[in-house]
């Protein structure tokens, strides 16, 4: 009976291990999150047993386990997948099924996990994959690359750079129906850092005539100098990716060698003559306030030289693009950053953000205040979903504008203010009920072929530009989106011909039209804001309110 207690109360001890995770207060969905952690930590701890008694490498067995999230290349009513290789690198391609009149928009998709493991064909990736090219009628290219600790620096940043440059030829961008001038790149995590590394050297590389229009890292690793970082401080212990989870894997991208796992993790791993370097990752200059409150910045201790000399690869910008100079990045395409409150990779972003802006680039960061590393690939999280949709929209308004060459862009700023809509409100309530029609079918006949005109006149004057920059700015009630083009054939006709009659004012009067021309030279500055497709908006912009 004793004997049966104790191991209950093991066994208890032991569930109550994997259960309690402490999450921050601001964690949306706290329990489920939990209960995603729990096979996270399993599969980490057997690894790290597995490696301890001699079995397995610790990398070897945490693949072994991410392998049954594999899934096979298949295709669908929306999205053909296929497998192949670009310059013997393993890749899926997915292609909308639907037929398309123009050349379609084109992403090369980097995966992460640590540079040791992962795979395109995980669920998670092929899924978000599927989901960008049938949201966005893409075609994504998703690649793969040789892993640690079978292979290390720079073989992985060089199977995705050759991949990519295959792709970037003619010939295979008309081959998968790709626009040249509508491609970009992406990254999460590790897969970050390599998006990030291969478009520094991209531009650098005068064989690759066809360059990349934007590039998107979300939560990337950018820098090995400094591992103490107020974020490595801050989440030492996350659940998501610990400290010395993160240290280990840059360790194993370099060597299997131990021994620079532990200086790197005491920060105690650069040499004294290359620390000019630290200047492009000193944290107490390149984060605001917000995120360097409450910690102090100390110096790194220098380490040896040897072991610099036997593993270049920690000091070399391919490895850490935050080392580029600032002449390297101004030649940058525009970029889309998104970084984690709860992430030990946070700052690294942060300071990108800062040295890219200074730099003069053009950049969107979306700073995720509860989210954590790997968000976006929890399926079934609602904050993985509204980092998912915030990142296809950002691709949606940015992608189609050509900012390497000349471009006009139109963008209306169509703003209701109170006094609209308390004369909207006036109309409705005055003129509600009355028996009286006054026709206004040849108003609305003029008002639709004026639009349609307009629409014509867009297309064919700037067929680059499949979306015009429309965005309503609205301080009273907000009219309904372009989607629900019901509702004025219920209204009073009185309150249709004031609807027009408005309209017609805010055009001539209010409606804001600006033109922006851009050179290659100021085409960093291209002002683009996009919050209704044009094609969608007929002649229904006013949408009656439920009373």
């Amino acid at each position: 009976m004793a004997a049966l207690c104790k191991r209950f109360f093991k066994s208890r001890v032991l569930g109550a291990y994997y259960i309690y995770t402490p999450l921050p207060d601001n964690i949306e969905e706290p329990w489920r999150v939990v209960w995603i952690v729990i096979p996270v930590k399993m599969i980490t701890n057997l690894a790290s047993l597995a490696e301890f008694l001699g079995i397995n490498h610790f990398v070897n067995t945490a693949v072994f386990f991410m392998s049954f999230q594999e899934v096979p290349p298949t295709s669908d009513e929306n999205v053909t997948v296929m497998e192949t290789t670009f310059n013997n690198v393993p890749v899926r391609v997915y292609v909308p099924t639907r037929k398309s009149e123009i050349l379609r928009r084109g992403l090369f998709y980097v995966h992460g996990g640590g540079w040791c493991m992962g795979d395109a064909a995980l669920f998670d990736y092929d899924f978000l994959s599927r989901r960008t090219a049938d949201r966005l009628d893409a075609v994504v290219v998703s690649t793969n690359y040789r892993l640690a600790p079978k292979y290390h620096f720079p073989n992985q940043f060089e199977d995705v750079y050759n991949a990519l440059r295959w792709l970037l030829r003619q010939e295979i961008l008309e081959e998968y129906g790709i626009d040249s001038k509508r491609i970009g790149i992406s990254g999460d995590s590790a897969g970050g850092n390599l998006a990030a590394a291969v478009t520094q050297q991209l531009i650098e590389d005068p064989d690759v005539k066809i360059k990349l229009k934007l590039q998107s890292l979300i939560y990337p690793a950018l820098q090995t100098l400094d591992m103490d970082l107020p974020s490595y401080r801050k989440n030492r212990d996350s659940p998501f990716l610990s400290k010395s989870l993160m240290v280990r894997v840059w360790s194993e991208y370099f060597t299997t060698d131990r021994s620079l796992e532990k200086t790197m993790f005491f920060n105690q791993h650069v040499p004294m003559e290359s620390s000019h370097l630290f200047k492009f990752v000193n944290w107490s200059s390149l984060l605001t306030e917000k995120f360097k409150k409450g910690h102090s910045y100390y110096s790194p201790n220098h380490g040896s030289s040897e072991l610099a000399k036997k593993y270049p690869g920690f000091l070399d910008v391919r490895a850490a693009p935050l080392l580029a100079d600032d002449n390297k990045l101004r030649g940058l395409p525009l970029i889309y950053i998104i970084t984690c409150q709860y992430d030990v990779l946070r700052d690294d972003g942060l300071m990108y953000v800062t040295r890219l802006r200074n730099a003069g680039v053009q950049v969107t960061h979306n700073h995720i205040e509860d989210g954590f590393h790997g968000a976006l690939s929890y399926n079934g999280l609602k904050i993985g979903y509204r980092i998912e949709n915030q990142y296809m929209s950002w691709l949606s308004t940015v992608w189609g504008k050509d900012h390497k060459e000349q471009a006009v862009v139109i963008i209306w700023y169509v703003r209701f203010d109170s006094f609209g809509s308390a004369l909207r409100k006036t109309a409705e309530g005055q003129h509600r009920g009355s028996s009286q029609p006054l026709n206004t079918e040849v108003s609305f006949l003029f008002l639709k072929l004026f639009i349609y005109f307009l629409l014509i006149f867009l297309k064919t004057r700037f067929p680059h530009i499949d979306q015009a920059g429309l965005k309503l700015l609205t301080s009273g009630d907000p009219p309904a989106s372009a989607s629900q083009s019901a509702g004025i054939t219920g209204m009073s006709h009185r309150t249709q011909l004031f609807y027009f009659t408005y309209f017609i004012f805010l055009f001539l009067l209010e409606a804001k039209v600006s033109l922006f021309y851009c050179s290659a030279v100021d085409s960093q500055k291209l002002l683009v804001g996009t919050m209704r497709e044009i094609t969608n908006f007929h002649f229904c912009l006013f949408h009656q309110e439920k009373q």
